[in-house]
């Protein structure tokens, strides 16, 4: 599986899988103790009542508990003939109480949903710059599908176990938990990634959360849903470096379809990418970029890459339709226009990792 990808797995309950756990530990323990116990109470019966060397006693326990019919170590009494017999019976049993435990585990899917456990935990724990959806409602699932859409790495986390299970993506890994609690949060990378959207229905959970995600990684950019004005500003008081009120955007695309349709059709063309090769991108410029120190007019965006540069943020400031005799720093965020596999190789040329 590549970096980006992740895996669809079989979900339950993190109690049941603590539950879970436990059980098959407390098994597959009982399996392992049982050999060592056989052969430790075969070789001092065979001490007690024949006499024989350690050694001779260890070789007719194992010959014994394998029946594999080797010859004896020397005539058995009828005490050591009794011994043997349900020594070798409870050989048997050992074996059969094992094969049952494992088949068992199999048919039941315990040993599946397990491993389908840990597997999620190991690639958590190795996921980087990855971006944590809190919440799988309606405003969720299409920031998920636009992230998967992006080849985006991506954790989306809810409590329903229910809306989890027939999640399916490419580049999102789905982790049944409670997002207001700080451990689901680490164990869903909070510290390496590189940003999270809160977008449950609940505004106070909303604010847990974003409390919650400043306080484990400072540097984090958080995107938090709200219902209401006040909202927004609590919210942004919280640490949320950007509110969105999914009523008020719904508004505003509405009466911009009305009175600029097809303005609309463009931007959601170039934003959504779908069905035409023109894209809108946010390149951050690396230090070692050689149109650092550059006038707009050198650089040759246009003839090289056939990029229209919209804007740049500086230093939280929004600098629109940048004139000829601008000049490019590190760390400016350039907002671009162009086909997609040339804003590709832009990135990949001049941008910076966040």
């Amino acid at each position: 599986m590549g970096p980006n990808s992740a895996p669809h797995v079989s979900l339950a309950p993190r109690a049941n899988i603590e539950i879970l756990r436990r059980q098959v530990l407390r098994r597959y323990a009982t399996i392992a103790l049982i050999p060592p116990f056989l052969l430790s109470a075969g070789t001092v019966g065979y001490r007690l009542i024949e006499g024989w060397s350690w050694l001779d006693c260890l070789y007719m326990t194992v010959i014994t508990l394998t029946t594999v019919g080797f010859r004896e170590v020397g005539p058995l009494s009828v005490a050591g003939q009794i011994f043997t017999v349900f020594l070798a019976l409870s050989g048997i049993f050992a074996i059969f109480y094992s094969g049952t435990v494992v088949v068992q585990g199999i048919l039941e899917g315990e040993l599946r949903a397990l491993l389908g456990s840990y597997r999620v935990r190991r690639i958590l724990s190795e996921l980087e710059n990855h971006v944590i959806v809190c919440g799988y409602g309606r405003v969720g699932r299409i920031v998920c599908d636009e992230l998967d859409r992006n080849r985006q790495p991506f954790v989306v986390i809810d409590k329903s176990l229910q809306v989890l299970e027939d999640v399916s993506f490419q580049y999102g890994i789905p982790l049944e938990g409670d997002a207001t609690l700080e451990e689901v949060l680490l164990e869903a990378g909070i510290q390496r990634a590189r940003a999270l959207a809160a977008v449950l229905a609940s505004t106070p959970d909303n604010l847990y959360i974003t409390l919650t995600a400043r306080l484990l990684h400072p540097k984090l950019r958080i995107v938090a849903r709200a219902d209401d004005e006040r909202s927004e500003q609590k919210l942004r008081r919280a640490g949320a470096d950007r509110v969105v009120s999914p009523h008020r955007i719904g508004g505003s695309r509405l009466a911009m379809a009305i009175l600029r349709p097809n303005v609309v059709e463009f931007m959601e063309l170039a934003v959504a990418g779908r069905d035409l090769e023109l894209s809108v991108e946010e390149v951050t410029i690396r230090a070692d970029s050689d149109i650092v120190n550059k006038p707009l007019r050198e650089s040759n965006l246009r003839e090289r890459y056939g990029l229209i540069v919209i804007a740049v943020l500086r230093d939280r400031q929004m600098i629109y339709n940048p004139e000829p005799g601008f000049r490019f720093a590190a760390g400016d965020h350039l907002i671009c226009i162009g086909h997609r596999d040339k804003l590709t190789l832009f990135v990949r040329e001049h941008g910076a990792s966040d």
